[in-house]
């Protein structure tokens, strides 16, 4: 499959580029005198030459991958079975390559931290508005006492009747809208 892909990336490659090569030239001979010059085209990339047979043998090899018992047909169930085969085998490769990545020191064993290195560390964390909300004398600690304040006062406030607990009803307002009346005020 790789080798069909490449050589049908050669072949498209080949074909763009004899029609750039062709559309250029007729480009050159129809411009006016008044254009400036384009940027330096880049260097050619060097394709090798890949002859009509060694092409046939590549896809030959390809077709043979597909057709699992070798009977000269490839069904359905065989390209499904490739398929799935061949998407385990990038699959595990990409699993041994960030095992490699991830195994620091090569010892054949991750460590709790080598695993960690696949989370990156935490951006900028801002917890100014949790220190303002708890922390209310302002000295950068919040006490028992203070985050229990602050939560109880969140309690009460929702405690629309005042009997010390919070009902389904009363913390259904939570995620019901207001109505359009309230809203607006």
């Amino acid at each position: 499959m790789l080798f069909v892909g490449y050589a049908i990336g050669l072949v498209a490659f080949a074909q763009s580029t004899s029609g750039y090569a062709a559309q250029s030239a007729s480009a050159k001979t129809n411009a006016p005198q008044s254009v400036k010059p384009a940027v330096p085209a880049k260097p050619a990339v060097a394709v090798p030459d890949l002859p009509r047979a060694d092409f046939i043998a590549l896809m030959d090899a390809d077709f043979k991958k597909r057709d699992l018992d070798q009977n000269g047909k490839a069904t359905r169930a065989e390209v499904e079975e490739f398929t799935k085969r061949a998407a385990a085998a990038v699959a595990q490769e990409q699993n041994r390559e960030l095992f490699q990545r991830l195994d620091i020191d090569k010892n054949g064993v991750i460590t709790p931290a080598e695993f960690a290195g696949l989370i990156p560390p935490p951006k900028f964390v801002d917890v100014s508005a949790e220190m303002t909300r708890f922390d209310s004398n302002r000295d950068q600690i919040i006490t028992l006492v203070e985050y229990r304040t602050a939560t109880l006062a969140n309690f009460d406030r929702l405690d629309a009747d005042k009997d010390g607990i919070l009902t389904a009803a009363e913390t259904s307002k939570l995620t019901t809208p207001a109505p359009k009346s309230e809203q607006t005020r």
